[in-house]
């Protein structure tokens, strides 16, 4: 008893050492839990595609190849880790053939992607600014049709911001299983067709996206963030605050606008047939016959009515819509806020999409209008000693006239739906039907 009395009152006499050593103490209790939890789902998605690494194949067979596209400047230059500690056992395990190429600089997985000979799946590391640099790439090649029906697209979502991840993968809530479950998306070789915008400029260059494009003083603010770098872990919020004082408020930005409604899915192209042995060698002997190709018809998209419109508004975005149809026809999302919004609405959106890295319409304290639109043309009204931007799938570029259209099913991306995002893409559509 003298012992446990002598000891409260050291403690008492010690106080701030002892509290100091129940935080710290406490915190490496909770760190060492969580490291636990990891490594036993690491381990529980190593032994599912360990199983998949031991299933027999033919003889014949050849061992599939995977060209993994890694960006080690992603996530503070954390993303080469991030892979190699969490996907690539999964990947190894499963028994493919992995090849790892880093990108060196900014647009250099697009010319490498755009320099690919030979692969069976391609797989990118990294956010959304390194996956529309492979998109570009891939359809940019003259044999893009080709390839992107042949090459599937896995996503390790190692960015800040993994927008399309969050469609194709659960569990983005953990890290660890988010990074996992992509992994064995790819294993299990489920795929899921994603539409494309090809967005085409006055020079004629083609951008691809598949998540969006912004026009808005709020990314605009957050490109700003390096400024204020000595604010540490609060530059972003910083640099949204600042943003309300340092130009004239309230901003707004007005474009001309050309769009057509919902576009029809392409049928699936229907694979060739492999001609048999004899017909080979009757072609060898005899020649090859000559196969008419049928005239295509004459495209009906551009006799197709278009709604002119003149748009003033705080923020302009036309996005994707990954799974949802209408009436069978894919679409484009017009999305348009308020004309102007006060300093403190400002404030309050741009840190609330600081703190989930992605736009959620249905919660954001801005009124957004929208519109199901097909194929549309931007022309943007720019002040000349002003210089605008838009944010396409975070990445900037010079604002000007863009003519946008969207590729239905365009490619195919290892993905699972699940039951969360299943039920909230069908409340987005009854939204877009009312």
């Amino acid at each position: 008893m003298a012992a446990v009395v002598k000891s409260l009152k050291t403690l008492r006499n010690h106080w701030k050492k002892s509290t100091f050593a129940v935080v710290a103490g406490s915190y490496g209790v909770y760190y060492l839990n969580n490291r636990h939890k990891e490594n036993l789902i690491r381990r529980e998605y190593c032994e599912l595609a360990r199983n998949y690494g031991q299933q027999p194949i033919h003889a014949t067979a050849k061992v599939k190849k995977v060209t993994v596209f890694l960006n080690p400047a992603a996530r503070h230059g954390k993303a080469s880790k991030l892979f190699q500690k969490n996907a690539a056992p999964i990947l190894h395990l499963a028994g493919v053939n992995v090849e790892i190429i880093q990108s060196q600089r900014e647009g250099h997985v697009k010319d490498l992607v755009e320099g690919l000979s030979a692969t069976d799946i391609i797989v990118v590391v990294g956010g959304d600014g390194t996956l529309a640099e492979l998109v570009t790439g891939l359809l940019r090649r003259e044999d893009e049709d080709n390839v992107s029906r042949k090459w599937p697209i896995g996503v390790i979502p190692v960015g800040t911001t993994n927008t399309l991840a969050r469609y194709l993968y659960e569990g983005s809530q953990n890290e660890v299983r988010w990074m996992c479950n992509a992994a064995m998306a790819i294993v299990k070789g489920l795929t899921i067709p994603i539409d494309v915008m090809a967005i085409k400029d006055a020079d004629g260059r083609t951008t691809y996206a598949v998540n969006h494009l912004r026009w808005g003083p709020l990314d605009d603010a957050k490109e700003k963030q390096t400024k204020y770098w000595y604010f540490g872990p609060l530059k972003q919020r910083m640099a949204v605050l600042f943003h309300t004082l340092s130009q004239n408020w309230p901003p707004s930005n007005t474009a001309k606008l050309s769009y057509g409604g919902p576009k029809d899915i392409p049928e699936p192209p229907i694979p060739p047939v492999e001609p048999s042995i004899w017909t080979k060698i009757y072609w060898r002997l005899f020649g090859k016959p000559e196969v008419k190709i049928k005239e295509e018809e004459e495209d009906t998209a551009s006799t197709e009515p278009k709604t002119n419109k003149d748009v003033t508004s705080m923020e302009i975005i036309i996005q994707t819509n990954q799974l949802q149809e209408i009436e069978g026809k894919k679409f484009l999302s017009l999305l348009t806020g308020p004309e102007h919004l006060s300093r403190g609405d400002f404030i309050k959106e741009g840190w609330q999409r600081l703190s989930s890295n992605i736009i959620n319409v249905e919660s954001s304290g801005i009124s957004f209008e929208r519109e199901s639109i097909g194929d549309v043309d931007i022309a943007p009204k720019l002040t000349e000693d002003k210089t605008a931007w838009f944010t396409i799938d975070s990445e900037r570029f010079e604002a000007g006239p863009v003519s946008i259209t969207l590729l239905p099913n365009k490619l195919n991306f290892f993905g699972e739906p699940h039951s969360a995002i299943s039920n909230s893409f069908n409340s987005l559509a009854s939204e877009t039907h009312r």
